[in-house]
């Protein structure tokens, strides 16, 4: 089931345009009438020992990689993800280039926030100081990006989250690499949403929403511990 998952995954994303224009020419699989079928170029290509070698031992490292993970959901709480893993485990056909991706991205009833707690003086995706901060195994403390109003779309979903699935992902510091940890679903708590006013690198006032996150399953006390 999974397999066929991934595989029906790349082949929407190639013939939707998502892939084509990486791997013209070299396609493994073709997608038709809810088939998905290996091309005559792999056939040929699994010929030849030494790349079919290569390629049963890529097979046998990502199942056992794939036993840390739950297989009867999209997503692992405290596995580690890429943003453009996440994409992929929602099964997602549009694949985003990760720095469009930034803090959030929300698309089909899905909600997605990666925070990077320890921003660092020099980080490079914020225009101003954001306090982001796990306030307690339940709680993260969350600003939107700028400028944003109570009024702005992604804000509105947050102010009335029925139908929606808000998924939070953390990483400590930017010295972890681009992985994040999964933490689970959250549910902002109303009451904590305000506009309010930020002063910019260079100086400008901007409009940013700050809000408390509720994760609907507390964070294990050794991660939030090694976290904060």
């Amino acid at each position: 089931k999974t397999v066929y998952s991934v595989l029906r995954t790349l082949s929407l994303q190639f013939f939707t345009g998502g892939l084509k224009k990486t791997y013209l020419g070299a396609e493994i699989i073709s997608y038709n009438n809810e088939q998905v079928i290996l091309t005559p170029n792999f056939k040929a290509a699994l010929k030849n020992s030494y790349f079919k070698k290569l390629l049963l031992d890529l097979l046998k490292t990502s199942f056992y990689k794939a036993k840390d993970f739950d297989d009867t959901a999209s997503l692992t709480r405290y596995e580690k993800y890429r943003r453009r893993d996440v994409l992929r485990s929602l099964n997602w056909n549009e694949q985003m280039v990760d720095q469009n991706i930034g803090g959030y991205v929300q698309k089909d009833g899905q909600f997605i926030i990666f925070v990077t707690l320890e921003k660092g003086d020099n980080f490079k995706g914020a225009q101003m100081s954001y306090e982001d901060s796990l306030v307690n195994e339940s709680t993260l403390r969350w600003f939107t990006k700028s400028p944003r109003t109570l009024n702005s779309p992604e804000v509105k979903i947050l102010q009335n989250p029925q139908g929606w699935h808000v998924h939070l992902f953390v990483k400590k510091s930017n010295d972890e690499g681009i992985d994040f940890y999964y933490l689970g679903e959250v549910q902002p708590i109303q009451e904590t949403i305000k506009e309010l006013k930020k002063t910019t690198q260079k100086g400008k006032q901007q409009s940013v929403v700050e809000m408390d996150l509720h994760l609907l399953t507390p964070i294990s006390y050794k991660l939030y511990k090694y976290l904060t």
